[in-house]
């Protein structure tokens, strides 16, 4: 018995590892269709599982333009005509692999796709429909935290005024959007901002997402000087005069953290949090180091030029997927 239990498990090692391989492999090819996937794929003909494809009587999908930089397309959840789902507002987000994602799961409202998606730390909107857009908010260049003399060095009372000034950000009206945002800003609201607060809806809606002809969805806006408030960020005098600043930080700045592919992809991953109580950890108990955003980019090199492959392969597979498996409008 413990011979064929001991068999078993091998068997069953060398099947996980063969469909890793094969995601790996298939996700870096460019020349791929979804429609010859291996079985490691759930949207795969080959699937052993039964067979994906986007149910509009479950949850109602759409394509818009996305107004927001870096992407060019939104992707609309809806609740379908006839169903339960009274929310106010809707599900938004630039992922295909996201979509592909709720369509998998058991989530059906709104409510159900909100938490799930925040549970795993993706970013995603909160949308609202309206005929009219938001006016365009002016930007002003980010202060964070402050500036600071040359060779600034933390020390224990600096990081409690970051947690009080962090604090004060998530508890006014930008918490829910910050967490939204997902990545390493969502992670730090999550100590403070409640699923609940998220799910009252866009408060504001000042923050053009999307549009399609005269219909406008919009959320809450967060300006960059709370991001790099709640990463804390400090400007760091360079010069003698001050005339010229770099930027040191607890956490990564948002931007930053968007472009480490390694530990973000498109949720938050056991390599995220791994590095986030490992950090955590480390402020608890006085190492207080803070890092610039080149020192912080050099911290996440790791394997990300081919992360970044894998990732874009997964994500137009995805999107292809959706393109043809379904009745998109």
């Amino acid at each position: 018995m413990k011979h064929l239990l001991h068999k078993s498990t091998k068997t069953q090692q060398t099947s996980t590892l063969k469909s890793i391989i094969d995601f790996h492999n298939t996700a870096l090819k460019t020349n791929v269709s979804y429609t010859v996937l291996p079985g490691a794929w759930d949207i795969s003909r080959f699937s052993k599982v039964k067979p994906l494809f986007c149910s509009m009587s479950r949850i109602l999908l759409e394509r818009v333009a996305c107004k927001l930089p870096g992407a060019s397309c939104l992707y609309l959840l809806w609740p379908p005509k006839g169903s339960k789902d009274a929310s106010p507002w809707f599900i938004a987000t630039t992922s295909a692999t996201a979509i592909v994602l709720v369509y998998h799961s058991t989530w059906n409202t709104m409510s159900e796709i909100c938490c799930g998606l925040l549970d795993l730390g993706i970013p995603f909107w909160t949308v609202t429909e309206t005929t009219q857009p938001p006016e365009a908010q002016s930007k002003r260049q980010s202060r964070g935290l402050g500036l600071r003399p040359r060779k600034f060095s933390p020390i224990k009372e600096d990081y409690a005024s970051y947690e009080q000034a962090r604090d004060q950000v998530l508890c006014s009206s930008y918490g829910r959007a910050v967490r939204l945002r997902g990545g390493i800003v969502g992670r730090i609201a999550l100590e403070v901002v409640p699923d609940l607060a998220v799910l009252d809806g866009p408060a504001f809606g000042d923050e053009l997402v999307g549009c399609h002809g005269n219909r406008y969805f919009v959320d809450d806006g967060v300006i960059e000087e709370a991001l790099d408030v709640v990463s804390g960020v400090y400007r760091i005098e360079m010069t003698e005069d001050g005339s010229t600043v770099s930027h040191s930080s607890w956490w990564p700045k948002t931007y930053t953290w968007q472009q480490n592919i390694v530990y973000t992809g498109d949720q938050w991953s056991s390599s995220a949090k791994e590095f986030y109580q490992k950090r955590l950890e480390g402020f608890r108990n006085g190492t207080l180091s803070m890092y610039t955003a080149t020192e912080w980019r050099e911290r996440f090199r790791y394997h990300q030029a081919l992360m970044k492959r894998i990732i874009d392969g997964s994500e137009r597979l995805a999107a292809e997927f959706i393109a043809n498996s379904s009745r998109l409008s």
